[in-house]
């Protein structure tokens, strides 16, 4: 990913370098209008998690639910 073969050096860390994940969610003006934007910061959070949880430089792009979160 981009950002690693920029080699930002991070002094503090052990890895050596500057990685990102990254979350982000999207949400239908029609169709999910109604879930407001709380789920679509959930959402967001949720696939920044699942970036996250599968390792350096990921992004994970998902859709906000019209329903509650899970």
């Amino acid at each position: 990913m981009g950002i690693e073969r920029l080699s930002i050096a991070h002094s503090k860390w052990r890895f050596g370098v500057v990685t990102v994940s990254v979350g982000a969610a999207t949400m239908s003006k029609g169709e999910h209008a109604h879930a407001g934007h709380h789920e679509l910061f959930a959402a967001a959070d949720r696939a920044l998690y699942r970036a996250k949880n599968g390792g350096r430089n990921r992004v994970v792009v998902t859709t906000a639910q019209s329903g509650p979160a899970s």
